[in-house]
């Protein structure tokens, strides 16, 4: 499956707020663990360019494992508000850690989460408690019009969340592998 991804990472000291007012308003989804394990090939490591602009992921949560390929747009103002997303579901985790192995591709991080999940109009709403980093929020706009301003798209969902109760929202365009290996130097 392919698509355009359009979302936004914010660090936020308090999600109380937010999720009292998703918890009236919006839709539960789910709550479950997720294990990221972050993947680059020997022959081009992703780390070494900055920003980073790929990732190859390998996740394990409740009830699937999926393997995920996200290439980030990077604007004129060097951020990125879009990607380019891959992701298949695998049965097997252990046998997709052993293929990416046998492609030379090296394990660089681990992220490990707690992830709340809320439907609001035509947001996905995720409150991650991230093990080493804090609480974040992603919000992934999941409407059907294709959006061609997507720095226009991103600056309404920091506002959405300033509305709801997210004052002192920190935007990360980094994403939570970086953040950790960054932790780890």
């Amino acid at each position: 499956m392919s698509n355009q991804e359009i979302e936004i990472k914010v660090k936020v000291n308090d999600t109380k707020d937010l999720e009292e007012f998703l918890i009236e308003k919006g839709k539960f989804q789910f709550e479950n663990k997720q294990v990221d394990q972050y993947y680059v090939p020997s022959h081009r490591d992703f780390t070494k360019v900055t920003p980073i602009k790929e990732w190859l992921r390998l996740r394990t949560e409740a009830e699937k494992n999926t393997i995920n390929y996200k290439n980030w747009h990077y604007q004129e103002d060097g951020k990125a508000y879009h990607c380019d997303e891959y992701e298949i579901v695998i049965d097997d985790k252990d046998t997709g850690q052993k293929i990416l192995e046998a492609l030379d591709l090296k394990k660089v991080i681990t992220v490990d989460k707690v992830r709340k999940v809320y439907i609001y109009q035509d947001y996905e709403v995720a409150i991650d408690s991230v093990k080493d980093l804090g609480s974040f929020i992603e919000v992934e706009y999941i409407g059907l019009k294709k959006i061609s301003d997507v720095k226009h798209k991103s600056d309404e969902m920091i506002d959405f969340l300033k509305q709801h109760g997210c004052q002192n929202v920190e935007r990360d365009f980094k994403g939570y592998p970086y953040l950790l290996l960054e932790k780890s130097k």
